[in-house]
C-alpha cells in the first residue's frame, strides 16, 4: 500500500513539473532563432535594349509593419530579416493581446523581396486580410495580418 502512495504521489510531482514547464514556455516562449538576411529591395530596375537604357518599374516591396489596431497602436517595425510575432519578451514584434500565443507567428522574407507569414500553431490562429490561414502565405504592401485583438499592416 505505501508503494501505491510513493508511485501516486511521484505521479502527481511529475504532472505538475510538465504543467509548469508549459506555463513557462507560454509566458516566456522558447527562443526563435534569427537569420538576419535583408530581403532584396526593389525598386527601378534598369535593362539594356538596343544600347538604350529603360526604367522598368516593379511593383513596391512592404519595408515596414505598422501596427493599426490594438494596444502600441501606431508602433512601426522595419521589415528586416526573421520576425517573430507574439506575447514572448523576446519576440521581435511583441503583441500585448490576451488572445495571442507567446510564439504565434513568424514573419519571413523570400529572395524576391515578398514576405511569407506562417502561424505557429497558435491556439486562436493568424488572419490576413480577415481569412484564417493555414500554411505560410505570401504579404505584401497594404495586407492586414490579424492576431487576436491586434491587427498589423504591411506598408511600402
Amino acid at each position: 500500500m505505501a508503494a501505491v502512495r510513493v508511485g501516486f504521489l511521484a505521479l502527481i510531482w511529475v504532472f505538475i513539473a510538465l504543467a509548469a514547464g508549459v506555463i513557462r514556455t507560454d509566458i516566456f516562449g522558447e527562443r526563435l532563432e534569427t537569420d538576419k538576411p535583408s530581403p532584396q529591395r526593389r525598386g527601378l530596375r534598369r535593362r539594356r535594349e538596343d544600347k538604350k537604357s529603360q526604367a522598368v518599374e516593379l511593383p513596391p516591396v512592404a519595408t515596414r509593419l505598422v501596427l493599426t489596431e490594438g494596444r502600441g497602436q501606431g508602433a512601426v517595425y522595419p521589415l528586416d530579416g526573421v520576425m517573430g510575432l507574439g506575447r514572448a519578451h523576446n519576440s521581435t514584434v511583441r503583441i500585448d493581446d490576451d488572445f495571442s500565443s507567446s510564439r504565434h507567428a513568424v514573419l519571413r522574407p523570400e529572395h524576391d523581396g515578398s514576405w511569407l507569414v506562417e502561424d505557429l500553431n497558435s491556439t486562436n490562429g493568424t488572419y490576413v486580410n480577415a481569412v484564417k490561414i493555414t500554411q505560410p502565405t505570401r504579404v505584401g504592401p497594404g495586407d492586414l495580418i490579424r492576431i487576436g485583438r491586434t491587427q498589423l499592416r504591411l506598408e511600402p
